[in-house]
């Protein structure tokens, strides 16, 4: 009897690994899905151009050769919804966040940051002060312009005693008022943004050279992510850093690297 129960038993265990094996055998590979932000030009419409596009190509390239399937939506989100559909499962990789506790707690940064962006203002070509630091803009009683709710907008604010308005709901309309005579001496913005923009809008403004502070930017992980994909990234990551890829990529797009 006690032979038969352990016979039993031991059926019993075999079907459950049979079972188990079927079910792990028949689960898909996680297809890594890449986010593209509406930040031109980090990302562009339609294009595999941008600093983050490329970075996206060229990571997309090390890690299909390793046999991990990648997908790069082409559509351009704002980053609350990047956020939330990383924090969803819906996604998994952005590229270019800044980092903060709350983003800490709920996604995974790479091991590597990727890119620094500096904050610097741009001013009408025929602006004659440049300020060096927070302290000029305060003492010069100048009026600022900056994007409403942003991490730039808080971080001015923190200074006290800056004359900010915060009218503005995209860097174009800003830079469009300024030119056209709006109560704005500067914008204050990043400067990837505005070294492209104020060449392709074909403005009369330019950038001032000083910059008020640097801000490094990660690749973002959702925490769905496969453990052994985030390992992937961060490796092909180095790997493109070693041979110079990500700084050419760089190179073409900030002025300051």
């Amino acid at each position: 009897m006690q032979v038969k129960k352990i016979l039993v038993a031991l059926c019993l265990l075999s079907a459950l690994a049979s079972l188990s094996f079927l079910v792990h055998s028949n689960t898909a590979p996680q297809n890594i899905v890449f986010l593209k932000q509406n930040s031109i030009p980090k990302y562009f419409p339609d294009s595999q151009a941008g600093l983050c596009g490329e970075m996206y190509q060229a990571l997309a390239n090390k890690l299909r050769s390793q046999g991990i399937s990648v997908d790069i939506d082409d559509e351009l989100y704002p980053i609350k919804r990047i956020l939330k559909m990383l924090e969803m499962g819906q996604a998994h990789v952005f590229c270019g966040a800044g980092r903060n506790a709350k983003r800490e707690a709920i996604f995974t940064y790479s091991k590597q940051s990727i890119y620094d962006v500096a904050n610097v203002v741009a001013a009408r070509m025929s602006e004659a002060f440049i300020p060096s630091n927070i302290q000029d803009l305060r003492r010069q009683d100048i009026s600022i312009g900056t994007l409403f709710g942003t991490t730039s907008s808080q971080w001015l604010e923190s200074h006290g005693g800056l004359r900010i308005n915060d009218n503005f709901h995209s860097p174009d309309a800003a830079l469009e008022a300024m030119a056209r005579g709006a109560d704005i001496r500067y914008f204050y913005y990043h400067d990837l943004g505005l070294n492209y923009l104020t060449q392709s809008l074909s403005l009369p403004l330019k950038v001032l050279p000083t910059r008020f502070r640097t801000t490094p930017q990660w690749m973002l992980y959702s925490p769905s992510l496969a453990p052994a994909h985030i390992q992937a990234l961060d490796a092909a990551l180095a790997e493109l850093e070693a041979e110079g890829e990500l700084g050419a990529i760089r190179q073409a797009y900030l002025l300051n690297d």
